[in-house]
């Protein structure tokens, strides 16, 4: 029975791990109705570069409802513990 616990507990962790991250500062081009360009900086929470990029995709779009082109994202280097997988607050 303990060994089944220790699995289990083992697996929740593994699990949990998937969910944090580090801080990305994200940039991505969007186009206006107007087929305007336009640029949304968010900060986004990934376990990558490749999963910032989407994040940052649907972070950009809660942020402002137009069509994402692309975004581009760089990790902060913030020093602060492991953050939860999403879009973060912004300092605007």
């Amino acid at each position: 029975m303990k060994v089944h616990i220790a699995a289990i507990v083992f697996a929740l962790g593994l699990a949990a791990c998937k969910n944090e991250g580090e801080p990305y500062a994200c940039t991505c081009d969007m186009l206006t109705d107007f087929d305007d360009a336009h640029k949304e900086a968010v900060l986004v929470c990934a376990a990558s570069a490749t999963d910032a990029v989407s994040i940052a995709q649907g972070c950009a779009q809660l942020a402002n409802p137009m069509p994402v082109q692309t975004c581009a994202c760089t990790p902060t280097g913030a020093t602060s513990p492991p953050c939860r997988q999403g879009c973060l607050p912004s300092d605007k």
